[in-house]
């Protein structure tokens, strides 16, 4: 027997080995119950709407606060916490006029009790081949309390076919 085996054997032996990858499962505490919210999700449509109409240099930032909570967490790194934050942080996109000829495809709004994620593609003319985005809204009482987005450009030369959506 290697040391890498001897080693394992002996780490399952006292239990050790079950208890690192017991800390890292998906539990059933992580599991979210689905159940469809038509309002959550129209919710978070009306916004991402007025976000995009803003920043398209159409909409206001009254229009957005409609949507947000007084209490709102922002998770998303390069945004402040917070309905200051997010206002902040969407006036600096539009002045940098990041999103001016910018079309946005939807594949897929989800829709799952207090949760609603939304999986984009941003096409830029300086990015063409454009940038992926899941974005996940917690909305309470038709208003988003909670956000978190993860981006990702899209590679010239993918190592795969399926596409990231």
């Amino acid at each position: 027997m290697n040391i890498i085996k001897r080693s394992l054997f002996l780490l399952c032996t006292l239990g050790v080995l079950n208890q690192i990858f017991a800390d890292n499962l998906i539990s059933d505490k992580k599991i979210v119950k689905c159940n469809y919210s038509e309002s959550n999700v129209n919710t978070v449509i009306k916004f991402e709407n007025a976000v995009l109409s803003y920043l398209t240099g159409n909409g206001n930032l009254g229009e957005i606060k409609k949507y947000i909570s007084t209490s709102y967490k922002q998770h998303y790194p390069l945004a402040e916490d917070g309905v200051t934050g997010l206002m902040t942080y969407l006036t600096d996109l539009r002045t940098s006029q990041a999103f001016n000829n910018t079309k946005i495809e939807t594949y897929r709004v989800f829709g799952c009790g207090d949760y609603v994620t939304l999986e984009n593609i941003f096409y830029t003319p300086k990015n063409k081949l454009g940038t992926a985005a899941i974005n996940t809204f917690m909305v309470k009482d038709n208003k988003i309390v909670e956000h978190w987005e993860v981006v990702q450009p899209i590679p010239e030369h993918p190592k795969n076919k399926n596409g990231v959506f």
